[in-house]
């Protein structure tokens, strides 16, 4: 029942969506638009995650924040869930993860993983535009 739902879910909720970018070369794209918030994230994550368990093979994951302005107040909200910092909580299929768009504050919160989950950042690449994640996953 629980799976149905989640079909039914629009890939469209809210203002972060998620997109296959190549869904031949598994790659998938989350879209961050305007001032979104952490549920808007939550919900398009839930659906991430659905996504992902119907693959086998591996997964790139760009999450877009180009259109997005800033990172809504409450980012300790991600402290709370362990599955955020320990890839060995992940769907097995994720190989990397890009991360686009320009705010400073991604920066950081990239440099506050590193330190609190160095086994994590290894998945994680930042970059300004989508034009230079294309370049890296021409790589």
């Amino acid at each position: 029942m629980i799976e149905r739902m989640l079909q039914q879910l629009s890939p469209y909720c809210g203002r972060v969506y998620n997109e296959w970018y190549d869904e031949e070369k598994g790659i998938l794209r989350q879209v961050f638009i305007g001032q979104w918030s952490w549920m808007d994230y939550f919900w398009a994550l839930t659906h991430e995650l659905f996504l992902l368990t119907k693959r086998d093979d591996s997964i790139t994951i760009l999450y877009d924040l180009s259109g997005s302005e800033t990172i809504p107040q409450g980012i300790w909200l991600l402290s709370k869930f362990e599955w955020v910092w320990n890839p060995d909580l992940w769907p097995p299929v994720i190989q990397r993860i890009i991360v686009i768009g320009t705010d400073p504050l991604l920066k950081e919160v990239l440099n506050v993983r590193s330190k609190i989950s160095p086994e994590s950042i290894r998945y994680f690449t930042r970059v300004d535009t989508l034009e230079e994640a294309r370049e890296l996953l021409e790589v």
